[in-house]
């Protein structure tokens, strides 16, 4: 954690008379910070109906705080967890699980009381106040040990406005989108050889938007260029793949000239297949119909308006490629259903009006 950010004048209007974040960033530019409290944490209109503690501080932390002192059981303090990915369920080596601990903890800490990672985050669950969390499938997994828990989408109105749907009609030379973190780029393992056969047989191109370069271990040792890697991983195809550095104006300029996109999640991947539908949503947002494999967050809300069909699961990537190309303006332009469901809910209004709701629950 690089700060703990303490906004006052009664942020939350009746509830508290004083709320802290433990943020990833500084300025709050990092994406979790960003596209959760950052959307209120610096408003001074920001407030909760109905409560009505007095002389009482929040504190909203991640999984990578410091907790220890915000979870003694005579503090005072109101202790809210905002958790987005799938530790209550991931499957790591206990080297991992060690080593964030340690990263998580600092050297002192760790060796005064070692305990692994996970195991200190589902303490944390218990000990907290409130858990937000990014979607109903990882509300499901924390309600076994704080029925405290809500689901809080992350805001996308960084992207703009939801985009109709820009489908042209073609037989072949697809422009194909994916974006993300270079560090999860291994999940095209999941589609790799069915993709390349595509991509080769209609002389296509993937569009990748992504990070420069990234760590292999706690965001500081072993740095690994996504150049390197994107060769390693479409060998074969260097022709037919382009890099560009990750920007919101990029990510935008990008996804208006692609067809379509992808997100593959590896089957075995637990951890990657609790996360929120947040991927899926900024495609849709973008314009773009888009494959994904069959994650639990990607079938629910696809499945809520009727476009399931564009779930892949293991092995049908050919498959499902050929539909979509086969009938690309007429199946793509399906996810109009995708753009109204987003001006309406996913936006920051309702957004806030979330977080709202969750944090009464602080009020006796």
């Amino acid at each position: 954690m690089d700060t703990l950010r303490a906004i006052e004048n009664c942020l939350l209007k009746g509830l508290t008379n004083i709320i802290k974040y433990d943020s990833y960033s500084h300025d709050l530019s990092h994406i979790a910070d960003r596209r959760r409290a950052a959307i209120w944490i610096d408003k001074i209109d920001f407030s909760c109906e109905d409560g009505n503690v007095r002389h009482q501080d929040v504190v909203v932390v991640t999984p990578m705080s410091k907790l220890r002192k915000y979870i003694e059981p005579k503090s005072s303090v109101k202790v809210v967890l905002d958790m987005v990915d799938g530790y209550l369920v991931e499957d790591t080596s206990a080297f991992k699980d060690y080593a964030r601990q340690l990263d998580r903890v600092g050297v002192l800490e760790f060796f005064k009381n070692p305990s692994r990672f996970s195991k200190s985050i589902s303490r944390l669950c218990k000990a907290c106040d409130l858990v937000t969390v990014g979607s109903e499938e990882q509300a499901s997994a924390v309600r076994a040990l704080n029925p405290n828990v809500f689901p809080i989408w992350d805001c996308h109105d960084e992207f703009g406005s939801p985009s109709e749907p820009h489908c042209k009609e073609k037989v072949s030379n697809f422009n194909i989108f994916w974006e993300g973190l270079s560090v999860t780029l291994f999940h095209f393992e999941e589609c790799m050889t069915q993709l390349r056969d595509f991509i080769l047989r209609t002389d296509s191109m993937l569009h990748i938007v992504t990070n420069p370069q990234h760590y292999r271990l706690s965001n500081r040792f072993f740095k690994i260029s996504t150049e390197q890697l994107i060769a390693e991983i479409f060998k074969g195809l260097e022709s037919q793949v382009k890099f560009y550095p990750w920007s919101i104006p990029k990510v935008r300029e990008v996804a208006s000239e692609c067809d379509f996109g992808l997100i593959p999640l590896l089957e075995r991947d637990k951890f990657a297949r609790l996360k929120p539908e947040n991927k899926l949503l900024i495609y849709w947002r973008l314009g773009l119909p888009t494959l994904f494999s069959d994650s639990p967050s990607y079938l629910r809300v696809s499945k809520e308006l009727g476009l399931s069909d564009f779930s892949v699961a293991k092995g049908k990537w050919g498959e499902k490629l050929s539909w979509l190309a086969n009938d690309l303006v007429g199946q793509g332009g399906r996810i109009s259903s995708a753009t109204e469901m987003l001006r309406e809910n996913h936006n920051e209004k309702a957004i806030l009006a979330k977080w709202q709701k969750a944090f009464q629950t602080l009020a006796p």
